[in-house]
């Protein structure tokens, strides 16, 4: 092809030229007789002629004397170190399966680039993660063996403290088929070059130059996105199959669909690969088999009265392998609601409106409760919403009282004494039925028992007492933050801080004790996180202090300065003041 383009060249400039029809006729020959193999060799060589002219106006290939476009880029290109090429291709390797920005994907999973340690890769329940894996560290071809350092990453959540990764099924990792980058490399480098001579010239290109630039830019662009979907393969996640031998008992490992024309369609192979091996829910179909809740703490006995909260349900999923993986709290929040809508579960806001397939679109938060349809507690008799399992106020209304107990003959709710806080004042009486029965949080409980209490003490003329203890049990440290800030440094510097936090395998305790409210606050933040780390966290947060002279309605104020997301109890004691004393 060079000697047919370079004789055409030699000719007069008012002839000189060859298109590629004649070229081929010159080539061919009893040697060379196929017109196919002739053809591909001159596109071929015209792809890569450093000295072809490129003017659109010329007749024909012919050679010039002065540097083409491709021969720029090739002198740019030699001016590239490997470290540079290197940066590029990690660049690459995430801009093809990070779809963060690119719009490919509505939820889109995170990028972990290339780690080699446990503490590279983070450890939350919010997203699934997708760890690309260096090929130099492991790849497929190089498994036998190595299985370990998988293993490992996907096992402990700290290398130097030996701590254990505490949501195990947010982790996912893709795999090159072998260590070999060359050809990737080669086609980089190729869009670095063309890239930076179309920046570093443009003010000396001709347009018909600038043209050429922007074909071999598309060309390698598309060359490398293909390259790194064509390397990294093997798909390996979280599993209850063994799919890797003893040393990684909780993963199994799945190819790929072949690479698609589309640049940067990574991460939506990896999805559906996900899909297709029933690790994840459809997002198009996501509903999940009724017995995937029955096997979830929403089906255990003991918590069919309270229910669980959407962020423990949450927790439950991300924590083990063996089950059904949530992308991120978005597409379990789309399953939550599918649920509801398909009456396999039942949900409440904080403040007791229950979700229904009427209001199913509204955001789901983590505080909402659920609990499998059917189990959440009712009024035996009416079957109406309750909290407590107790029959509703109008059916207790129809029940006798238990001695020593009245009944408000508006509402018909038990009271002591004579006052009723429900019916008492001028406003009108609530209609139980009128609206949806408020959730009733530990606050409310205590709230009414304090009430009660003070009724109680009015009975009988002791309108003062002096209070021995106050104790606060909750189980957020931030509740003990909030009500530091809410009685008051004065109060809150004296009172003794207390928080204990064991990890699920018992290893880990953090213990806090006689910490001032402004000591507590600093450490507030780290035993959150340590309590996150498990999956049933124990954590007790007390605060005691005594106070003199004390109406009962100061422990309520103090009660009601909490929202209903804080779980607590109001404990006091009264000591009865001696007749005269």
């Amino acid at each position: 092809v060079a000697n047919v383009i370079l004789l055409a060249s030699l000719a007069p400039d008012s002839v000189n030229g060859i298109d590629e029809s004649k070229a081929v006729s010159a080539i061919l020959s009893p040697e060379h007789p196929d017109p196919a193999v002739a053809r591909a060799a001159f596109a071929e060589y015209a792809n890569r002629a450093l000295f072809l002219d490129e003017n659109p106006s010329r007749r024909g290939e012919r050679f010039t004397s002065q540097p083409n476009v491709r021969r720029m880029v090739n002198d740019r290109r030699s001016l590239l170190a490997a470290a540079e090429i290197d940066d590029a291709l990690r660049d690459a390797v995430r801009s093809e399966y990070d779809q963060s920005a690119q719009g490919k994907v509505d939820n889109p999973l995170p990028v972990v680039m290339y780690p080699s340690r446990a503490n590279n890769a983070p450890d939350v329940r919010d997203a699934v993660h997708l760890c690309i894996i260096a090929p130099a560290y492991f790849n497929w071809r190089k498994r036998e063996g190595n299985e370990r350092i998988i293993a490992e990453l996907h096992r402990e959540k700290s290398g130097a403290s030996g701590a254990l990764r505490e949501h195990r099924n947010n982790l996912i990792f893709l795999v090159a088929q072998d260590a070999d980058l060359s050809d990737i490399r080669e086609h980089a480098a190729n869009l670095m070059a063309a890239r930076a001579v179309k920046r570093e010239q443009s003010d000396r290109l001709e347009r018909h130059q600038t043209e050429i630039l922007d074909e071999i830019i598309a060309r390698e662009r598309k060359a490398v996105s293909q390259s790194i979907q064509a390397k990294w393969t093997t798909l390996i996640y979280p599993s209850d199959r063994n799919g890797l031998g003893d040393a990684a008992p909780h993963l199994a490992a799945a190819p790929l669909t072949a690479a698609t024309d589309s640049e940067g369609n990574g991460q939506v192979r990896v999805i559906n690969k996900l899909i297709d091996v029933q690790k994840t829910p459809d997002p198009q179909r996501p509903r999940l088999n009724p017995g995937v809740w029955a096997r979830s703490p929403l089906g255990f006995a003991e918590n069919e009265r309270e229910g669980k909260t959407a962020a423990e349900v949450h927790r439950f999923f991300t924590a083990s392998p063996t089950r059904m993986m949530m992308l991120d709290r978005n597409a379990f929040r789309a399953v939550l609601i599918e649920a509801v809508r398909a009456q396999d579960l039942y949900m409440e806001s904080p403040t007791g409106q229950a979700i229904t397939a009427d209001n199913v679109k509204v955001g789901v938060e983590d505080d909402f409760r659920v609990w499998i349809h059917g189990k959440e507690p009712r009024c035996p008799d009416c079957k109406a919403r309750v909290n407590d399992g107790e029959p509703c106020a109008a059916c207790a209304a129809e029940t006798p009282p238990a001695p020593g107990e009245d009944l408000c003959p508006k509402c018909g709710k038990r009271i002591y004494g004579d006052a009723c806080e429900n019916c008492k004042g001028d406003g009108p009486v609530r209609d139980p039925d009128a609206t949806i029965p408020p959730f009733k949080s530990e606050t409310e409980k205590a709230n009414l028992a304090a009430a009660a209490l003070g009724n109680h003490m009015a009975s009988r003329n002791a309108a003062r007492a002096d209070v021995e203890t106050l104790s606060i049990i909750s189980t957020r440290p931030d509740d003990l933050t909030y009500i530091a800030d809410k009685m008051g440094v004065p109060l809150a510097a004296k009172a003794a801080f207390q928080a204990e936090v064991r990890a699920l395998d018992g290893s880990l305790t953090f213990t806090l004790s006689g910490q001032t409210a402004e000591q507590w606050k600093t450490r507030a933040a780290t035993v959150s996180r340590i309590i996150g780390y498990s999956d049933n966290p124990i954590a007790i947060c007390r605060m005691a202090f005594a106070r003199d002279n004390c109406e009962p309605d100061d422990f309520a104020a103090i009660v009601n300065s909490f929202d209903n997301r804080h779980d607590i109890e109001l404990h006091a004691t009264f000591v009865r003041q001696p007749a005269g004393g």
